[in-house]
């Protein structure tokens, strides 16, 4: 009875299994890089505001300072590169860093495309970059909107990293 229900089961999976009409043989290649991109020197870069940054007019484009970023992967690499600011957001606003003050952020601007005017950037987003020899990114102090700021020194840190795409 077994040998009969086995046969069967057999004979009804050839009906319906597709036979092979034709294959091809596959070959897979590519070249491997390592790729060692670096950023400026990569030293810790500080950005300094100055002494007399008033609190009433930060409007997160006031007190800007430009960071001219160097980035060099040597020349194998020609694709694009994505990098991102990473840092932990203000409660206020996703495009500026928290700082040690309540109610006031560092913002990140960046020119995505020549000519369009600088523009804040998302904290924690990726950010497509064909190389050619730098990025730049600006940075300045906001304030949360309706916010009175307590006086004192402020600080903040983010990091910038780079990846190929």
């Amino acid at each position: 009875m077994q040998i009969r229900h086995l046969s069967f089961i057999l004979a009804l999976s050839l009906l319906v299994s597709n036979p092979v009409w034709s294959n091809t043989e596959l070959t897979l290649r590519g070249t491997l890089i390592n790729l060692d991109c670096k950023i400026g020197d990569a030293e810790k870069r500080d950005i300094n505001f100055g002494d007399e940054v008033v609190a009433e007019a930060l409007d997160g484009t006031r007190y800007a300072q430009n960071m001219h970023l160097q980035i060099d992967c040597g020349t194998q690499y020609t694709g694009r590169l994505k990098f991102t600011v990473k840092g932990m957001e203000s409660s206020f606003e996703n495009t500026a860093v928290k700082t040690n003050i309540e109610n006031l952020g560092i913002r990140f601007m960046y020119e995505e495309s020549p000519g369009s005017g600088v523009k804040p950037m998302e904290l924690n987003k990726p950010y497509y970059y064909k190389p050619s020899d730098s990025i730049t990114l600006a940075v300045a102090p906001v304030k949360a909107p309706k916010a009175t700021l307590i006086g004192g020194k402020f600080e903040a840190t983010a990091t910038l990293t780079l990846e190929p795409e």
